[in-house]
């Protein structure tokens, strides 16, 4: 218990003030977090809550290659977290290009799903799937393997293809995402045949909508230990004693007010 203890804390000093409340430009997050603490716990907390995705939404681009056999691909599209899943639930959906060794050279597209943890750090697991007009297949072997020689055009045709995957993401900030995974895609290209290849890749993604309940984006919450109730009247200023002596005591009258003439009690 003391050694947990005691990793607690060495994680609560490495990440400091700023690093604990990584994503603090957002609105939900900022909610729930909204100061720095010294408590190696919610530190801790704080430095890997991802809940706050949920709802929001973005663009990606990402890049996919594999060396045998030869294959690339490439992905522009959008995805989302949607409402229900506490931030457990990624959807996308996109353009890809397929260029396969023993298939063809395809454009068209995506879409996929991710199970993930909601947590900076996320690893994840998903599949995907996309169609596309394959614009012929590359030669045969021979033709890969000679540096000579140039991609020769089949056939033009379909193709379709699924990839299951598994990867890790981690949240630069609360707009900024990167993304590295590896997957395995099954492809039948209508003309030249299939591709069985497995692939890693990196990806970017940007979050540019927060969902129907977070609309915009404070400021950061500054790095203190406490809040400063704005709401709370200050107290009024001090007054000299001659303006207060003025203010708070009534008028003097005159002592000798009844020996006076009517009309010059207070001259």
């Amino acid at each position: 218990m003391r050694s947990l203890a005691l990793l607690l804390s060495a994680t609560a000093a490495s990440l400091g003030c700023s690093g604990s409340r990584w994503a603090r430009s957002d609105p939900h997050y900022a909610e729930k977090y909204p100061v720095h603490t010294d408590n190696p716990v919610r530190v801790v907390k704080q430095a890997v809550d991802a809940r706050h995705v949920e709802g929001s939404g973005g663009w990606y681009a990402s890049a996919h290659g594999s060396d045998d056999p030869a294959a690339g691909e490439g992905r522009l599209g959008v995805f989302r977290y949607p409402e229900g899943y506490g931030g457990t639930v990624e959807t996308r959906g996109g353009l890809i290009g397929v260029l396969a060794e023993g298939g063809g050279v395809g454009g068209g597209f995506e879409l996929g799903a991710r199970v993930q943890t909601p947590t900076r750090l996320a690893p994840f697991a998903g599949v995907s799937g996309f169609v596309a007009v394959d614009e012929g297949a590359l030669q045969d072997e021979y033709q890969w393997n000679d540096p000579n020689s140039d991609p020769v055009i089949i056939e033009t045709g379909f193709a379709a293809g699924i990839a299951p995957e598994v990867g890790v993401h981690y949240w630069l900030n609360a707009d900024w995402r990167l993304t590295g995974s590896v997957s395995h895609t099954l492809a039948d290209f209508e003309g030249p045949g299939s591709a069985n290849y497995t692939a890693v890749g990196v990806s970017l993604a940007h979050v540019t909508s927060l969902g129907a309940n977070r609309t915009s984006r404070p400021h950061a919450a500054p790095c203190a230990d406490t809040v400063i109730d704005v709401s709370v009247e200050a107290p009024p200023l001090p007054q000299s004693p001659l303006t207060s002596s003025f203010d708070n005591n009534p008028p003097r009258t005159n002592p000798y007010a009844e020996l006076l003439a009517p009309g010059n009690a207070n001259p």
